[in-house]
């Protein structure tokens, strides 16, 4: 029986099929299928079209419909406003209007082309914004040099790291001969200098040398075992200076004071010694220039990154005993830590072991070293007895003391008020559950302390680092590099400075770098070591290598002698006590130029000395560069550089000119003009092409055999490969790039490195100079155009340039051979500072004040070429002494109209006052009473005064085309140049400004009331100006006076600008200083646990202002004069030229005489205080004396004391009146503590007090080490807005105030309750964000290479190994291996002499 699908009844899923021969047609439908054709037309129907990507159509057609439909989609109606506005702003030329053409490009279809493109140009766009990966990262790892260089580049953190091996540029592609050229003959006919050798004509000095020798140094350091090896970074890190590695670092730190200094004119850098001694000069000048700037970032302390909390201030001791005793308020308990304090001071300077004894016994032991007589043993026994024996000699001396006893007295007090009686009560209770949970509590405390003032050494030191060697690239740029450019011999300060802020994408920066051989052998400026240099390396190598004939001594005699020496170095001294020189003897002679020898007192070198072989220096010509000009006795060292470059197979001459494209040199003639040369190539080489790298890049040279640098370096390889290699060199380094800013180096520091296009061309060495022998050099000497030129040159170029007038020389003569101008230099010869006249009494100082004998003269009178000519004119040209005051009659003197004065300065101030606040809040307002108050008010009345307020806009002349601003930085110029000067490195910036100033301010004045008072009076009627106001009135009358006596109105007015000036001098100090004394002293009630007994003199002030009556207003004088007279700390300096005698002191010809009138004036009111008398104005010296006394018809001062006592009683006026909030509301002043001796700038206080201590104890004559006379003192300095310079005059301080009106400071039952300070715990301060401590980002986080401690060179790690702390167990299994903490662990080091982990 069929089944039914068979006949056709029903089909494969049950339904009915086909009926007729179905297997026939299926047959017949598998056949068609065999012979199916994909090419026929059934192909079409296969495929999917909608399951494929979308494709935009492209060619010419799918382009030109795209556009078409973009353009359709744009111009619809709804789009015409966008458009109009984006066609506006562009025709308008303020580009396209991205807001407004949002809707046109969202118009755009899906398939747009000009869509794709505005997506891919923005995305591009914001994406190249951004540096990918970011180069700068946070933490100490990041933000400061790593000792060892490692973390310039965080992603290669190795990349130039100390110990890496050399990189190699040129790849080697010539064949060289198969038997190379002896070495020492390549040296005798190629190298060696010719009997006198040849001097270089470019003027360059020995400096350049110098200079080029630190970096040397600090960038090749070829390891002794391993010559792949470079010990020191790749970086230019001053590396010779700070060392290569933290324990070097450690060793040249002055980690005792935890100020981040250095030890005194330490450096790490030992193979310098053998230098001549103006290298390790120049290293001395860092060191000073680098505890310089710690000392004023710690002074500025910029957001309070360099203090540590409140609660970790003062010695431990006192910390402790604040933290945890109950009377931490009482008097007695403030007194007992001053006595402490002083006890402590007076220990730490007497404790031992004395600087002196130190350098005595490295004496000793040097001697023991040098003694032939005794064996290793004996000589190590004998050292140990000696160090030994005067350390229990120094011990037993110092507990006999009075300075120990003391202490010991005043520590046992200081213990008492942290005995369990007067602890506070929190931890009393803890004593009581548990003794050693207040113990553990004390010992985190002191751990806390400890970490704390590490913190704060590490941060100083580090930031200080990064200065100092921000100012050695500023001079390897400025200074190095546009010597060997030849620029500074054009009118330019043109300088290639690496560092511009090019393009990141197409110029890469801060990257890292690697140094590389081929420039290992580039920089060996031998040929240039000048003949003095070389007298010197042959005595050396004589007297201190034992090597008898240097110029003849073979090569293996060098070795064995360089291998003696080298161990004799395994007992050299700490690098504090290294000294440097030819012959170490204990006599030191400052006319000896050979011999450095460290003071026994300070541990510095004699400044005489080192000045004296610097000027030496300065003035000695570089050798020419070139081929036949390195000392002979430099031959072994030379033929050790041939064969070493053969052992690292550099490439040719010839390959290092491709690599840098320039042309092959084809023939011996293109190497070098000179015949003999050519020559003795030819000989040598055989073909140009075989002329190795080195010394055949010395050899290119001209006809005379010189090739020194200049402008082009077309032809030279030498100076081609140098000049790139130095913008590599600081391209590279992201902290000379990526992190050259304020962030890293603070606002200060980034200003105090940054090159002044308009001074000395852009150079800044002189910085340097000044920085580290402060008071030796005139501030224009002519050395400072450019120190790397020899002072005949530099006054040569400062002739031919326009810049004569800027310097201290005078023309000579002429060189008979060479017919060169000579220049008389000797005004620019630095000179040991003489110390001033120091006088702070204030009858010896109304004397000198009252002099008029011509004897004592302001020192910018002493000079008068800074003065425009008409000035100069009307003070008397040439000595300023002769130029006597003339007698004032009494009958003839101007008595302005006081009222009206009073009432113009009111008006005045008031309109400041309500066009410069700002609203805080409904009843607040705030006011920079010093930048918005003080200032326009004293430029007002000054131009107005002289008559040229109309010139200044305001409300009344609101076109005038001068400023306020403008004006008043005119007048601050002038002030600031004529005042007190700490700053000498300023000196020639301050006086170019104050010539431009002052010229700017004569002009302004000679067409003011001069013009006005000079015309007739029917002239002055009809086309006079107006003066419509009191003070113009008044300066027109004085200006008639003083044109009584000078006829001229050109001298008239020079007379005048200066009487004007004198009218605002200190105004704004003034103001500022008695206004902040005033408010402090409220803040000083509010915050002190023990208040003054007496009232805070503000609330007399206010209660005065708020009177009319004229009693009310001469006592509101009386206390702001007071006020004035003890909290401006400006002194008075005058040039004494003639000997003169007063009673009880003398004075010289040519002394500096320093009127200290802030000490004069507090120790009167003092004495007056004492006796219990009242003080007088007789008591006391006005602040104000100044040049403009002479002129007796009108006493400027009493106008710039009513301004004062107005704009205070102005502020008085005010409702509670106080600072602002912040940092806004503190006066950033700065107190710069009275000196004795230069060198205080780079030691630490207390270093000071130890050398004062220590002369003390001797017996000898100590004058040339230390004398308690002052040289500079006490003095406030301000800060910028910016907080990047020290000036003498305050900028900006923001005071907040209520409106006008009887002011009310009382809260919660305090009389000054509203002015108290939110206090935050102390322990919440040392937490972040106000304090953060250490972490793992001091080491680098994740980034960080971690390596044990006791991974030491050449040993093995076994920090893994398994310690057994107690027997295994049962199951036999190992003890698990010791953890070590984290203060147990440092990074990795990769010095060549030990492996990292």
């Amino acid at each position: 029986m069929s089944e039914p699908w068979m006949n056709g009844t029903a089909s494969l899923n049950g339904q009915a099929g086909p009926t007729g021969n179905v297997q026939d047609e299926l047959l017949q439908l598998n056949l068609e299928m065999k012979n199916l054709n994909y090419n026929n037309k059934y192909a079409k129907y296969h495929g999917d079209k909608l399951i494929g990507d979308k494709v935009a159509p492209k060619g010419f057609i799918a382009n030109l419909e795209n556009s078409l439909d973009d353009f359709r989609r744009i111009l619809r109606p709804e789009n015409f406003p966008a458009i109009g506005k984006v066609l506006i702003r562009a025709l308008g030329g303020h580009g396209l209007d991205m807001k407004a053409g949002a809707p046109l490009v969202g118009a755009l279809s899906n398939d747009s082309n000009r869509r794709r493109k505005l997506l891919d140009d923005g995305v591009k766009t914001k994406y190249n914004k951004m540096l990918h990966p970011p180069l700068t990262y946070l933490g100490d790892a990041f933000q400061y040099r790593q000792a060892d260089g490692k973390f310039n580049n965080v992603l290669i953190p190795h990349l130039g790291q100390a110990g890496a091996p050399y990189a190699k540029t040129v790849p080697s592609k010539t064949r060289p001969l198969g038997a190379l050229p002896d070495p020492g003959d390549l040296f005798d006919r190629l190298m060696a200098r010719q009997d006198g050798g040849r001097n270089s004509q470019s003027g360059l000095s020995a400096m350049l040398i110098y200079h080029a020798t630190i970096i040397i140094h600090d960038i090749f350091r070829t390891n002794d075992k391993d010559k792949n090896i470079s010990d020191s970074s790749s970086y230019l890190d001053l590396s010779p200076l700070y060392g290569y590695t933290p324990e070097m670092q450690r060793k040249v730190r002055d980690g005792k004071y935890k100020l981040g200094l250095l030890k005194p004119d330490t450096f790490a850098e030992d193979r310098l010694l053998r230098q001549p001694p103006g290298v390790c000069i120049y290293l001395v000048m860092y060191n000073r220039y680098h505890n310089y700037a710690a000392t004023q970032l710690r002074r500025i302390n910029e957001n309070g990154r360099f203090s540590v909390p409140d609660k970790y201030q003062g010695t431990k001791t006192e910390a402790l005993a604040r933290r945890y005793s109950k009377n931490a308020e009482s008097k007695q308990f403030i007194d007992d830590c001053k006595e402490y304090n002083r006890a402590w001071k007076a220990y730490q300077a007497r404790e031992p072991p004395i600087d002196a004894d130190k350098r005595k016994l490295a004496q000793e032991l040097q001697h023991i070293a040098q003694d032939k007589s005794l064996n290793t043993e004996q000589k190590k026994h004998k050292r140990e007895e000696t160090i030994e024996k005067r350390k229990a000699e120094a011990l037993a001396d110092f507990e006999h003391s009075d300075e120990y006893t003391e202490f010991r007295r005043c520590e046992q007090k200081m213990e008492g008020h942290i005995s369990q009686d007067n602890l506070k009560a929190r931890y009393r209770e803890k004593i009581k559950d548990d003794r050693n949970v207040f113990e553990k509590d004390r010992r985190d405390f002191e751990a806390g302390y400890d970490a704390a003032w590490d913190k704060l050494d590490d941060d100083l030191f580090n930031t200080a680092r990064l200065i100092t060697c921000g100012m050695y690239v500023q001079i390897s740029v400025h200074d190095y590099l546009r010597a060997l450019m030849g620029f500074h011999q054009y009118n330019t300060n043109f300088t290639l400075d690496p560092r511009m802020d090019i393009d990141h994408k197409s110029v890469s920066r801060g990257i890292g770098n690697q140094v590389t051989v081929e420039f290992n052998l580039l920089y060996r400026f031998h040929c240039a070591i000048t003949q003095k240099d070389e007298a010197y390396t042959e005595t050396f190598m004589k007297t201190k290598m034992d090597m008898p004939e240097p110029k003849n001594l073979p090569l293996d005699q060098f070795i064995s002698k360089m291998a003696a020496a080298a161990g004799y170095a395994q007992e050299k001294p700490e690098p504090c006590e290294i000294t440097f020189g030819l012959t170490h003897d204990d006599q030191l002679r400052p006319d000896d130029t050979h011999n450095f020898q460290r003071n026994s007192f300070t541990g510095l070198f004699d400044d005489q000395q080192m000045i004296n072989a610097l000027t030496s220096a300065m003035d000695d010509p570089i050798s020419n560069f070139g081929p036949r000009n390195i000392p002979q006795c430099l031959k072994p060292v030379e033929i050790m550089g041939i064969m070493q470059a053969r052992k690292w197979e550099v490439g040719t001459l010839n390959d290092f000119r491709d690599f840098f494209n320039m042309p092959r040199h084809e023939s011996f003639e293109s190497v070098t003009g000179n015949v003999e040369i050519q020559n003795a190539l030819r000989d040598l080489y055989e073909h140009p092409d075989k002329i190795e790298l080195y010394p055949g890049i010395f050899c290119e040279s001209d006809e005379d055999m010189g090739m020194d640098p200049g402008p082009s370096d077309v032809d030279s390889a030498l100076w081609a490969a140098i000049f790139s290699d130095a913008i590599t060199l600081v391209r590279s380094d992201r902290f000379y790039t990526v992190d050259w800013n304020t962030n890293s180096l603070t606002s200060w520091g980034m200003k105090e490195v940054t090159e002044d296009n308009d001074i000395c061309k852009s150079s800044v060495f002189h910085r340097l100079l000044q920085r580290a022998f402060p008071g030796w050099f005139p501030y224009d000497s002519v050395r400072f155009f450019h120190p790397f030129y020899t002072s005949q040159q530099n006054a040569l170029f400062a002739e031919q340039q326009g810049y004569a007038s800027d310097f201290r020389f005078k023309p000579a003569a002429k060189d008979r051979v060479s017919e060169k101008p000579l220049f008389n230099v000797a005004e620019s010869t630095p000179r040991k500072p003489r110390k001033p006249v120091y006088l702070c009494d204030v009858s010896k100082i109304s004397e000198i004040l009252a002099d008029r004998t011509g004897a004592f003269v302001h020192p910018a009178l002493n000079d008068m070429k800074n003065f425009p000519n008409e000035i100069q004119e009307a003070f008397g040209s040439g000595n300023a002494g002769h130029m006597l005051p003339h007698a004032p009659n009494p009958a003839d003197r101007i008595h302005e109209d006081t009222a009206a004065i009073k009432a113009y300065l009111t008006d005045l101030m008031r309109y400041i006052v309500k066009r410069e606040s700002i609203v805080m809040n409904n009843t607040t307002f705030q006011l920079d009473a010093t930048r918005d108050f003080a200032i326009p008010v004293t430029t007002r009345y000054v131009a107005d005064f002289l008559g040229f307020g109309h010139l200044v806009i305001g409300e009344k002349y609101p076109n005038a085309p001068h400023s306020e601003n403008e004006i008043y930085q005119h007048i601050t110029n002038c002030h600031v140049f004529l005042s007190y000067n700490a700053d000498e490195t300023k000196l020639m910036k301050r006086r170019k400004a104050f010539k431009s100033s002052i010229k700017f301010l004569y002009d302004l004045t000679l067409y003011g009331n001069i013009s006005e008072a000079s015309k007739w009076k029917v002239s002055q009627a009809f086309f006079g100006r107006k003066r419509d106001n009191p003070m113009t009135e008044l300066g027109f009358e004085v200006a008639q006076h003083v044109l009584k006596h000078e006829r001229s109105p050109y001298r008239a007015a020079a007379i005048l600008v200066f009487v004007g000036l004198h009218t605002a001098y200190n105004s704004v100090l003034a103001f500022t200083s008695v206004l902040h004394t005033f408010i402090k002293e409220m803040y000083d009630h509010a915050n002190s646990s023990n208040p003054p007994s007496q009232d805070a003199k503000w609330m007399k002030v206010q209660e005065l202002a708020l009177r009319d009556d004229a009693e009310s207003s001469k006592k509101l004088s009386k206390i702001v004069a007071e006020a004035e007279l003890t909290s401006i700390r400006l002194p008075i300096i005058r040039t004494a030229l003639k000997d003169h005698t007063f009673d009880g002191f003398s004075v010289t010809e040519g002394d500096t005489v320093i009127l200290d009138l802030y000490r004069a004036n507090v120790e009167a009111f003092e004495a007056a205080r004492l006796e219990g008398r009242p003080s007088n104005d007789s008591s006391f010296v006005n602040h104000t004396a100044s040049i403009t006394e002479q002129f007796a018809d009108y006493n400027p001062k009493k106008l710039a004391s009513m301004s004062v006592t107005a704009m205070i009683k102005t502020i008085a006026q005010m409702k509670n009146a106080r600072r602002g909030h912040d940092a806004q509301g503190r006066l950033k002043k700065v107190d710069i503590d009275a000196s004795d001796e230069g060198y205080s700038n780079f030691m630490a206080p207390m270093r000071m007090q130890r050398v004062s201590r220590q002369v003390d104890l001797t017996e000898e004559n100590t004058d040339y080490v230390y004398t308690k006379d002052t040289l500079r003192p006490a003095t406030d300095t301000y800060l910028t807005a910016e907080w990047d310079e020290f000036v003498p005059f305050p900028n900006t301080w923001k005071i907040r105030f209520d409106g006008f009106g009887k002011s009310n400071y009382s809260k919660d039952g305090e009389r000054f309750g509203a002015l108290k300070l939110p206090k935050i715990n102390e322990d919440a301060l040392a937490a972040p964000p106000f304090y953060q401590p250490q972490g793992v980002s001091q080491y680098g986080g994740s980034f960080a290479d971690i390596a044990c401690v006791c991974n030491t060179p050449g040993k093995e790690c076994h920090c893994k190994d398994a310690v057994k702390e107690k027997e295994a167990g049962k199951d036999g299994s190992a003890p698990a291996p010791k953890k070590q903490l984290q203060v147990e662990r440092e990074m990795a080091l990769s010095t060549g002499c030990g492996v990292g982990k």
